[in-house]
């Protein structure tokens, strides 16, 4: 989960902003923060529905600081290596978040349970860096 226009804030404000979006995450259940990435912050979730879940908590960030964020969600083997992931999901969630609007979520079909796509949600094709061929993703919008 990333904070839009991080860059642009003042140093306090930017301070305040993360301190924001580390307690919308805190708030939330079945998340783990793995680390923190200067705006975004690395989290694995354990839950049935991670898709929700990062809606959830871009909406809130958005409800609790004034601000925008946008997630990106992949599922697969990750490996862990003292407390850190890494590995194709990492990755791939990483770029989905570079992709995503302010206040929208991007999830690789990886991510989702087909019988449990919210209504909301569109389905669109994009080009990760790195990734040969076009990936189809669900995007889902927030509501903050």
């Amino acid at each position: 989960i990333d904070i839009c226009s991080y860059s642009a804030l003042p140093p306090d404000d930017a301070l305040t902003a993360v301190g924001h979006l580390d307690d919308t995450v805190r708030a939330q259940a079945d998340c783990r923060v793995v680390k923190r990435l200067g705006d975004g912050i690395l989290l694995h979730h354990t839950g049935p529905d991670p898709l929700r879940a990062a809606a959830d908590i871009v909406g809130d960030f958005a409800r609790r600081s004034g601000l925008h964020a946008a997630a990106g969600v992949s599922a697969g083997t990750c490996h862990d290596w003292d407390g850190d992931l890494y590995g194709p999901p990492v990755n791939r969630a990483a770029r989905l978040a570079s992709l995503a609007g302010a206040d929208e979520v991007l999830a690789d079909g990886d991510a989702i349970d087909p019988d449990r796509v919210p209504s909301d949600a569109t389905r669109r094709t994009v080009t990760l860096r790195g990734i040969a061929d076009d990936v189809a993703v669900w995007a889902l919008p927030t509501n903050p």
